[in-house]
């Protein structure tokens, strides 16, 4: 008897019929008592007994399904001589399902986080593939738009994520062993305005982090020429509702907000800057460094390049900022940004 019912918690089958059983008892249980007279032609004055056994039936069943994925576990790592006890394999289990709550309630969750930065990917392959910038984002290019020659374009905005989540994996910075240098292989660039990317995130479920930036996401164009180094991406993100902070009624910009959050609070960028906030009419020193934020309340548009692009050179500032305003505003004009893009020469690929 006590094989079969090892054999039984251990097979695939077993564990189908306990959940069907279980799933079943449940509904015979607190649902109306119509559906149990459909489902087992029995008259009212048996529904009560049958009840009582179909909850022992699925008790046992379930306690079958629990034994099968978790104790035979526990008793044959213990019998392979697995260096790891049940106890510390149990406590793996809470801190991997703690940690996955955790991002869950993030990411759903109606408040805000602090993000840190990523570290920086130290030594062989990323540093000497890194400093050839433009190789480097050839391929993270082909691995998010893979057989992209010309536009391709999405304004799905899960769709932009999941690309955006392999164009911009980690680690977006590198430097060697000694640390000596720092290799940073992507720009993102909308002309005058431009900075190395050394953070993104999947912030919410259509709000992403580049650097300080939220942003969120409603058209992506990846342009692709048939050399690794024609390989560009423009994003545009829709404005966002400026956030109520406290101290910032006298914030004279409209389109623009700088903040902070530090232990899922908000606070604004004089506090930020200056280090502190008042608590209680106290002065307060924060004990580790906030994460700073900005948004825009209007539709923004950038590209997303190799550093050593030549869309990221001082001397096309004006045409790519003219370009992507005109993107803006009518998107068909992307044929026209696509052709500027594709004129553009090869630059020397170590900076």
């Amino acid at each position: 008897m006590r094989a079969f019912f090892i054999a039984a918690s251990g097979s695939f089958i077993g564990k189908i019929i306990a959940t069907i059983v279980i799933a079943i008892a449940a509904a015979l249980g607190f649902g109306p008592e119509k559906w149990a007279e459909f489902l087992l032609g029995i008259e009212k004055p048996w529904i009560f007994p049958v009840r009582i056994g179909l909850a022992v039936f699925a008790a046992l069943t379930f306690a079958m399904l629990v034994y099968s994925t978790i104790w035979l576990r526990l008793t044959a790592s213990n019998k392979i001589g697995a260096t790891r006890r049940p106890w510390n394999w149990l406590k793996s289990l809470f801190r991997a399902t703690r940690t996955r709550i955790k991002r869950v309630w993030q990411i759903y969750g109606p408040g805000d986080y602090e993000v840190k930065y990523p570290e920086i990917g130290i030594g062989h392959p990323y540093y000497p593939a890194y400093a050839l910038s433009q190789i480097e984002f050839g391929r993270r290019f082909a691995d998010a738009f893979p057989g992209t020659r010309g536009i391709l374009t999405l304004e799905k905005p899960s769709e932009i994520i999941s690309r955006l989540d392999v164009l911009l994996r980690w680690p977006l910075t590198a430097s060697p062993k000694d640390n000596s240098a720092e290799a940073n292989p992507i720009y993102w660039t909308a002309g005058p305005r431009n900075l190395h990317i050394s953070r993104y995130h999947h912030y919410k479920p259509r709000t992403i982090l580049i650097n300080e930036m939220e942003l969120r996401p409603v058209f992506l164009a990846a342009i692709g020429g048939s050399v690794y180094w024609q390989s560009y991406v423009y994003l545009e993100s829709a404005g966002l509702p400026p956030r109520t902070i406290s101290g910032e009624e006298d914030v004279k910009n409209p389109e623009y907000q700088e903040y902070a959050i530090y232990n899922g609070k908000l606070f604004n960028r004089r506090e930020y800057d200056d280090g502190g906030y008042l608590r209680g009419g106290k002065p307060v020193r924060f004990t580790h460094s906030p994460d700073g934020r900005a948004r825009w309340m209007s539709p923004q548009g950038f590209l997303i390049v190799a550093s050593g692009s030549s869309a990221n050179l001082p001397q096309v500032d004006a045409a790519v900022e003219a370009h992507i305003r005109n993107v803006i505003r009518d998107k068909n004009n992307i044929d026209k940004l696509a052709a500027f893009l594709m004129s553009l020469p090869k630059r020397e690929q170590r900076e």
